[in-house]
């Protein structure tokens, strides 16, 4: 059975270009004109992946909250630097390796205020400039953005970036979240997305 993809577009000239690269790649491409169309197409038929060439900057988010765990792949390379086959084929692929994500669920890239996260490449960009993050902190920020809209315990946190071993310890926590702040919140002592639930832990409005 072909892998199924949902490929949605605003009509401009990119659209039918990534279509064929991807169907000549052997997947089974549906294309859906904006989110309203994306987003009747993905609740009544099954796709592996929605890729988003950039446009509907809120399906990923309407897609989660209507209970849809469908990978996504979100593509907002500008407009001077045309997407090459090869390299939208490569992202397909390594979007697909991995497990199909449970709601809420984490698109492959992700973007907020001026961060812009690539999870295929462990990538973290702050207005446009690379932002160089720890193993930990790039898995603190992952665990975050992947339950966004929760908070965490601080016991909880732990155990997603330190392993099932790790020795509970708060502050622990404490220094990752204060470090992460200093690299993706403009206001580090007035976040804006990692917000501290005082008395329990942790969340990620964004």
């Amino acid at each position: 059975m072909k892998t199924r993809i949902l490929l949605v577009t605003d009509g401009t000239s990119a659209g039918p270009t990534l279509g064929d690269g991807l169907s000549g790649a052997g997947y089974e491409v549906a294309v859906a004109a904006g989110g309203e169309d994306a987003l009747a197409r993905a609740a009544g038929e099954p796709f592996d992946l929605v890729v988003l060439d950039g446009t509907s900057v809120d399906l990923p988010g309407e897609l989660r909250r209507r209970g849809l765990d469908v990978r996504i792949l979100q593509l907002d390379d500008p407009p001077s630097r045309p997407l090459e086959t090869a390299e939208l084929l490569a992202r397909v692929e390594a979007c697909l390796s991995r497990p199909a994500p449970e709601a809420p669920g984490t698109p492959c890239t992700y973007r907020f205020g001026h961060v812009h996260v690539d999870f295929e490449r462990a990538e973290v960009e702050r207005n446009g400039r690379r932002v160089a993050l720890s193993a930990t902190e790039a898995r603190l920020l992952r665990c975050l953005i992947e339950h966004r809209g929760a908070t965490l315990s601080r016991v909880e946190l732990l155990g997603a970036v330190c392993g099932e071993r790790a020795t509970p310890s708060t502050r622990t926590v404490d220094v990752h979240v204060a470090w992460l702040r200093k690299k993706v919140e403009a206001h580090p002592r007035l976040p804006r997305y990692i917000l501290t639930v005082h008395g329990i832990g942790y969340k990620f409005v964004g």
